[in-house]
């Protein structure tokens, strides 16, 4: 199945409902407003993806601030990668995924704490700087290692 089809059958499921709007694709200069309008962000991958797949948009989700939920294989990538930073609930299970999104909803605190920690995580660790020099620093142990 399409691209196109998925979206047509997407549309049809949501027909009718105020609290859900499926928009077309954002350019890259509207992404950022996009997910800063966003009440929730959500990661949903299937329950046989073991690996993260990259380029990822956790980072972006990280960075705008907004509490992370995602629906994620348990042990997987993603879910090491989001532990204590996002609510995790386990891929493949549609009751847990909709109990997670209603208890979210009704708790604003921990939608903030979560927006809080996911902002620190991605300044402490994805700004492009410090990947760069945890990237130097890496190679500069392997060099030593080599010498040593």
């Amino acid at each position: 199945m399409g691209h196109g089809n998925q979206k047509a059958n997407l549309r049809k499921l949501c027909d009718g409902l105020e609290n859900i709007v499926v928009i077309e694709a954002v350019a890259d200069n509207q992404y950022s407003a996009l997910l800063s309008a966003a009440d929730l962000l959500l990661v949903n991958e299937r329950s046989t993806q073991m690996e993260m797949s990259l380029p990822s948009k956790l980072t972006s989700y990280l960075h705008s601030e907004r509490p992370v939920l995602a629906a994620v294989p348990k042990g997987g990538a993603t879910w090491k990668f989001l532990d204590g930073i996002a609510e995790l609930v386990e891929a493949g299970k549609p009751s847990l995924l909709a109990r997670a999104i209603e208890d979210l909803r009704q708790d604003p605190e921990k939608r903030k704490q979560l927006a809080s920690k996911g902002l620190e995580f991605a300044r402490r660790n994805l700004d492009a700087e410090i990947g760069r020099r945890n990237y130097l620093d890496w190679v500069n142990s392997l060099i030593q290692s080599k010498r040593g």
